[in-house]
């Protein structure tokens, strides 16, 4: 067993290897600093672009605050998103969600960009979890 850790705020992660043909257990340790509250918080808002629609982030750091600068679109993009599907599924859609698209800053339904992709693995997995159990059930 290592010995305890010397410094506040680290941890001491232990991995064992068991080889299956000789049998022998190979121990390994490593120091792990734990992540401060100020590192999880900028990790969480560099995130938000993930899932969200954010035209640009600029973050700047002080010696006591953080400060986010954070561009959001000045229409709602899912109901652009909403207006492109349905016209890629019907073929056509009304001049009043073809004004919506215009005034959102696009020429036409192809132009309007598709919903951010997270970068978190976790996330996808998650998320592709949902929509296995909310899609409909197979008729036989």
């Amino acid at each position: 067993m290592p010995d305890e850790p010397k410094a506040v705020g680290v941890l001491i992660k232990t991995l064992e290897w068991h080889c299956e043909r000789c049998g022998q257990i190979e121990e390994e340790a490593k120091q792990i600093v734990e992540a401060s509250d100020r590192v999880r918080i900028i990790r969480r808002l560099l995130t938000l672009s993930d899932d969200y629609d954010i035209l640009s982030m600029r973050v700047e750091g002080r010696p006591d605050e953080l400060v986010f600068h954070i561009r959001l679109p000045d229409s709602d993009l899912g109901e652009a998103r909403a207006i492109q599907r349905k016209q890629q599924e019907t073929g056509f859609i009304t001049v009043e969600e073809l004004l919506k698209v215009q005034r959102a800053g696009y020429k036409s339904t192809a132009q309007v960009p598709p919903k951010p992709q997270p970068r978190s693995r976790t996330t996808l997995r998650e998320r592709a979890r949902q929509r296995a159990f909310a899609a409909h059930p197979r008729l036989p």
